[in-house]
């Protein structure tokens, strides 16, 4: 139970870090508030990646579905493969590895069905 605690808060701690991060302070030399100013002008100027040719989009977009199917389904393997070496080992340890060949199937699953 330990190791199921344990793992959920290192999935979740990332993410309580990310929602607590300070804010950027405010730029005090005049030279550093020009720069960033500039630096976000040209990041609004600079072309998206989605305005060329639709073809080329279409093409983009397809390589990213199969590419997302592929790693999908590499992790349901993955997971699958955990589970059944976590049921051999058994014990704590093997309990870590059912569970996380629980999730990694699961996530696997997810990306494999386009969500």
């Amino acid at each position: 139970m330990r190791i199921v605690v344990a793992l959920v808060c290192a999935l979740v701690a990332p993410l309580a870090l990310r929602a607590q991060a300070p804010s950027p302070r405010p730029a005090q030399d005049p030279a550093l508030a020009a720069a960033v100013k500039l630096e976000r002008m040209s990041q609004a100027a600079a072309p998206s990646a989605r305005s060329g040719p639709a073809i080329f989009a279409d093409a983009v977009a397809t390589d990213s579905k199969a590419k997302r199917r592929s790693t999908g389904k590499w992790l349901m393997i993955g997971g699958g493969a955990a589970i059944v070496t976590g049921a051999i080992v058994g014990g704590g340890g093997g309990a870590a590895l059912i569970v996380t060949g629980i999730l990694a199937g699961g996530y696997g699953f997810w990306m494999f069905n386009g969500q």
